[in-house]
């Protein structure tokens, strides 16, 4: 599952890097991976960042909040890098681990999604419910981030 999410995460990269017309880079996408694999970590270890990853270790000075939802099992966080001085949002996709997301990844139903809705963008209903159920902690914890270090990307 881990190998998945990290296809993915590669994958998600490359599509963005290509969109904005710039050029892959596999440094970009390994950090990248590694601040997503984070989001896998127990949340007693993430939010102190402690997790035992090589992303905890290469960037030990990360100042990380979780942000979780206990209905839909959603996890996320939002760190900043003190060093880089990079703020950034991190998803959990499938907990390997939880029989509920597990059957949660089986109702794949697509639905619209508002902000191209006239356009006939449509996204994967279950990711769409997540992120609506997570999207007004994370972006307060951004904006206070944004506010705190306002040179961060």
């Amino acid at each position: 599952m881990a190998a998945l999410a990290r296809l993915t995460a590669v994958i998600a990269i490359a599509a963005c890097a290509t969109a904005a017309g710039a050029a892959y880079s596999d440094a970009d996408g390994r950090l990248f991976l590694n601040f997503a694999t984070a989001a896998y970590c127990p949340r007693e270890k993430l939010q102190p960042w402690s997790c035992n990853l090589d992303v905890c270790k290469d960037h030990p000075h990360v100042n990380s909040t979780v942000v979780y939802e206990e209905r839909l099992n959603i996890q996320s966080f939002v760190a900043h890098d003190m060093d880089a001085n990079v703020i950034w949002v991190s998803f959990r996709g499938t907990s390997p681990l939880s029989l509920r997301d597990w059957l949660d990844d089986l109702d794949f139903v697509k639905t619209s999604y508002p902000p191209c809705a006239s356009s006939g963008c449509e996204v994967h209903k279950g990711f769409y419910e997540s992120f609506l159920a997570v999207s007004s902690a994370l972006l307060e914890h951004v904006r206070w981030l944004h506010a705190t270090h306002p040179s961060a990307p």
